[in-house]
């Protein structure tokens, strides 16, 4: 079981160590090129077209979804993916990159870089037949760096403590202390400290 554990374990820090890297690329490209990721579904008749968006920019990443219901609608698409780059230019925060007709309606709850926008409604056309309906979330790319660096940090800490530990155990040392244990093998005067196997 402490085997698979630690299989898993070791897995996970490394896929964490992956995305730390990939996120912190992703960070520092933002402050010069801004990238939009577009994934489109639709309904045979285009009766519904649901929008799922990622824009990147200025350390900052925003997850919007918007769905466009009505016979009014009409749509030049073909491919149900694409990606575009651009040179930076702002934040990307809902009003910024929502339809023209979400940017004066919606409610916006956030700080320090992050925002999150319930779901909103609009009729763009006269008829209520027709209309947008639209979430966003936006996350600075700090929180997703943060996290990643977690696993690993851990990893490397408790590489470094055992590796201290094994140096002082070498050298007849406390492993808790460092006190010099060649005289009282048995037990570390200063810490109390009972070494592994009653001896060091």
């Amino acid at each position: 079981m402490r085997r698979a554990c630690r299989i898993i374990y070791n897995l996970a820090t490394g896929v964490s160590l992956l995305l730390f890297l990939v996120s912190v690329g992703v960070w520092v490209r933002s402050y010069w090129v801004s990238d939009s990721l577009s994934w489109r579904h639709w309904l045979e008749d285009q009766s519904c077209v649901r929008i799922d968006d990622a824009h990147i920019s200025l350390g900052g990443v925003q997850f919007i979804s918007a769905r466009f219901i009505g016979p009014n609608w009409t749509w030049d698409h073909v491919h149900h993916f694409d990606h575009f780059s651009h040179d930076t230019r702002s934040y990307p925060l809902f009003g910024s990159t929502s339809p023209s007709q979400l940017q004066n309606i919606h409610q916006r709850y956030g700080a320090l870089g992050f925002e999150f926008v319930p779901e909103v409604k609009a009729y763009p056309f006269s008829s209520k037949r027709s209309s947008i309906v639209s979430r966003s979330l936006t996350l600075p790319l700090y929180f997703p760096t943060l996290l990643f660096a977690m696993f690993p940090a851990h990893y490397f800490l408790r590489v470094r403590r055992r590796r201290h530990i094994a140096g002082r155990r070498a050298r007849g040392c406390c492993v808790e202390c460092g006190y010099d244990l060649q005289a009282t093998p048995d037990r570390c005067p200063e810490c109390g400290t009972v070494p592994a196997n009653g001896a060091l």
